[in-house]
């Protein structure tokens, strides 16, 4: 978990895991990107982003994921925006009955710079 403070208020938040596929390798998931409404806007979402980008490179990995509400446009062209792509056959809806779109990022293919 990384975390971004001002003073002592939190204002970002991200929770990063590995993941390992049927056949052993390993990617990155991306449980949880927030930060607060105050601070959007601000770099705090794109500091979180390449924090995520270090820390998953550290470890080997070239390619992490994480899930949007289809209907989030704000958080689809944020991620775009800093290099993720949307992966439409990882699709699907969520516990709460919200459809939520996958998307990557793939250090490899990534024209972005983060």
């Amino acid at each position: 978990m990384r975390q971004k403070k001002f003073g002592s208020k939190l204002i970002g938040l991200a929770v990063l895991e590995t993941r390992s596929r049927a056949d052993g390798t390993q990617f990155g998931w991306i449980h949880f990107y927030y930060v607060s409404p105050n601070f959007r806007r601000h770099g705090v979402g794109l500091r979180l982003v390449r924090h995520s980008v270090e820390y998953f490179s550290a470890l080997g990995l070239t390619e992490f994921f994480l899930r949007t509400g289809e209907y989030n446009g704000e958080a689809q062209a944020f991620y775009h925006s800093v290099g993720f792509s949307r992966v439409p056959d990882g699709d699907k809806t969520g516990l709460n009955g919200v459809n939520e779109l996958m998307m990557k990022f793939d250090f490899e293919n990534s024209s972005k710079s983060t």
